[in-house]
């Protein structure tokens, strides 16, 4: 999958922190899948959604120094909501609408952070068929269905390089997600995301 997603750098203008998101999340590994950018479709052609959770603490610890949400403690943030096909690629940039300011104000919590709204939108809402507030909510909906495991929440110490071990507490956690469902992601050996594969109405499906 497309991984140019991530913590903003800080003090960073936004097209250096554009640019440094695609490099830095597009060396990620993933552990269970490979996935395929197809480019443009139509927008709503799609079969899936992947819901994309950054380990914070993972993506710090392999870059120090350089995103101000590495001290605010968070555990797992919103990476994305992405529409997905069932061989496993994935369509980006269906449209051209662009996002309001209003749209992005009412959405810039949504997110580790709010520079990933436009990028977000532009890249994989477009895809959705949706319009930007359904999109979004739907993003926020799906969020919010997600219990994050115990010892993985905001101001977690863990560090943990066990992907295996993640994935097993969200499924605990998590008894309506399947264990084909929920897929993890590795960069220079560490965790740095986990992803959830849901259909179109918020349900647990196989990746």
């Amino acid at each position: 999958m497309e991984r140019s997603r991530g913590i903003t750098p800080c003090g960073r203008p936004a097209i250096f922190v554009a640019a440094a998101l695609m490099s830095v999340l597009l060396s990620g590994w993933r552990a269970d899948a490979a996935d395929r950018d197809v480019g443009s479709r139509p927008p709503g052609t799609f079969d899936y959604y992947v819901l994309s959770l950054s380990w914070v603490p993972g993506f710090c610890a392999t870059h120090r120094g350089q995103t101000a949400e590495c001290s605010k403690g968070l555990g797992f943030a919103l990476h994305g909501l992405w529409p997905q096909l069932n061989d496993g690629d994935y369509p980006t940039d269906c449209d051209v609408v662009a996002l309001t300011q209003s749209e992005v104000r009412d959405y810039r919590g949504l997110y580790a952070s709010p520079s990933l709204i436009a990028h977000e939108w532009r890249k994989h809402g477009t895809c959705s068929g949706l319009q930007p507030p359904a999109y979004f909510a739907l993003a926020s909906s799906d969020l919010r269905r997600v219990r994050v495991p115990a010892g993985y929440g905001p101001g977690s110490m863990s560090r943990t390089t066990d992907a295996a071990a993640v994935k097993s507490a969200f499924i605990a956690a998590n008894p309506r997600l399947s264990l084909d469902g929920v897929r993890t992601v590795l960069q220079r050996g560490r965790l740095t995301e986990i992803d959830i594969c849901l259909t179109k109405t918020g349900n647990s499906r196989a990746c």
